[in-house]
């Protein structure tokens, strides 16, 4: 009789234990199942976040008051280093661009090339509103007068105009920055090269 109600008690014990892992089981996949969920419900809440942000940022890079500022800003880098800044043509239209808005033609150079065959370059980029970019300042960062005569050379219409105090030569209608980033984002390694780019 012991051993018949020992047997049974066991049985039992056997039994309840299978539930209560199963329950365990079943609970810890609905809790599992419960915190996946609210972690794809929060990526999918900061990817949305994330996008908003971008367009915010997009919208205030092409917007006129981010432009004017732009502008403002490289007139006066422009006048502290002595380098004749093209100031933006107001009577220009979108109309009169070659290229879309916000959209760009970006050439790398180096100043080791020879300064006659970036100025045929830069004609030729005069027409599409153009951007030369180079590595870093000529001479190093320390020395920024190099940098300037660089750009006041390049950008003359004809380079063998002398610049005057009551008669500045002729600028073309380019932009030279330096943008060692931009170099290592597209992995350029020579130059020239070129390539077009949306909302530099």
């Amino acid at each position: 009789m012991r051993l018949t109600t020992l047997f049974l008690l066991l049985i039992s014990c056997s039994a309840l234990a299978e539930i209560d892992v199963s329950k365990h089981v079943e609970d810890s996949t609905k809790a599992f199942k419960s915190k996946v969920q609210k972690l794809v419900d929060k990526t999918k809440l900061n990817n949305q976040n994330h996008e908003k942000s971008l367009e915010k940022i997009e919208k205030y890079i092409n917007s006129e008051q981010y432009i004017a500022r732009q502008a403002e800003l490289s007139e006066r880098i422009g006048d502290s280093l002595g380098i004749d800044i093209e100031k933006p043509n107001k009577n220009r239209t979108d109309e009169s661009r070659i290229l879309p808005k916000g959209h760009s033609i970006l050439l790398y150079v180096s100043s080791s090339m020879p300064k006659e065959v970036i100025h045929r370059y830069a004609l030729d980029l005069h027409k599409i509103q153009g951007t030369i970019l180079i590595r870093g300042p000529i001479g190093g960062i320390s020395k920024m007068l190099p940098t300037s005569r660089f750009i006041r050379d390049v950008t003359k219409r004809d380079m063998s105009c002398i610049d005057k105090p009551d008669k500045p030569c002729e600028r073309l209608n380019i932009a030279i920055r330096i943008d060692p980033k931009r170099f290592a984002e597209n992995k350029i390694n020579q130059v020239p090269a070129l390539t077009f780019e949306t909302n530099y």
